[in-house]
């Protein structure tokens, strides 16, 4: 954050990481921040600017401070979050470019046509409707595959705020301990069972067979385990909607907020 006097109200500097996983929630506190008059300027690179125009352009006390993207020899023009990536192998140049290398997706993307199959595979015996969003423009599904689930499809917004269970699939970083929490902690889904239960850099990540997505798919959504975990997630599916609502706990959160970052009279600091 910049400088703030007295006579200013707070001003908010974000910084999302380039994947839509971090860039879309912090679009949405940025707009809630916006709507209670706060100024917000959001840094970004050239190609990231547009997506967070689109859902920010009506905001008129948010604003943009545009960087340049570091140049990499093996990223194509244009290649500046993890979902422009045309292929899995530019990840690490990627991480190279933004100083953040992390091992583990490295290792993960070593697997990755091995472990969609197993996924396809995993999905098609689950008998279950389903979202899958594959970015890789190269892997091709098995024979068939395709034609056999393509009445299994959803199209609607999953998550525990949706009061929808999580299957924990960790694949590096604070995945793990995410998993676990959703898992163990709020126990409102459950984790999918992989033969090496750590991120060490310097082991390759075992591929998880179809036959495990299944079984675990299928317990999520019929089993006593699931359905354990289905209820738990709807109670938190209502927390979190009447969290958010005028006078809700979040909603009261971020006035917190907003009032701890607003200066008294005659008072000035620099956060």
């Amino acid at each position: 954050m910049g400088s703030i006097g007295s006579s200013s109200p707070p001003h908010v500097v974000i910084f999302p990481y380039m994947a839509q996983g971090h860039t879309i929630p912090l679009t949405d506190l940025s707009k809630a921040l916006a709507q209670r008059s706060l100024k917000v300027t959001i840094i970004t690179t050239p190609a990231n600017a547009p997506f967070i125009l689109s859902k920010t352009s009506i905001h008129p006390t948010i604003s943009l401070s545009i960087i340049p993207f570091p140049k990499v020899s093996e990223l194509p023009e244009g290649c500046e979050n993890v979902n422009h990536l045309p292929s899995p192998d530019l990840i690490l140049p990627f991480l190279h470019a933004i100083k953040q290398l992390q091992q583990a997706f490295e290792d993960v993307l070593k697997e990755m046509y091995t472990q969609m199959e197993e996924i396809a595979l995993g999905l098609e015996n689950a008998g279950q409707p389903f979202i899958w969003v594959v970015r890789s423009r190269t892997w091709i599904p098995p024979v068939g595959w395709e034609e056999r689930v393509k009445d299994r499809g959803l199209d609607q917004q999953l998550g525990l705020s949706m009061g929808v269970p999580l299957l924990g699939w960790p694949m590096g970083t604070e995945q793990g301990l995410n998993a676990r929490y959703v898992a163990m902690g709020l126990k409102a889904g459950l984790m999918v069972l992989q033969e090496q239960d750590k991120f060490d850099a310097k082991d390759d990540p075992m591929a998880v067979q179809h036959n495990v997505i299944c079984d675990v798919v299928k317990e999520l959504m019929q089993g006593d385990q699931g359905r354990k975990a289905r209820e738990r997630a709807q109670e938190f599916g209502i927390k979190a909607r009447q969290a958010v609502e005028k006078g809700g706990s979040s909603d009261k959160k971020l006035d917190e907020l907003i009032e701890s970052l607003t200066p008294r009279q005659n008072n000035s600091r620099t956060i």
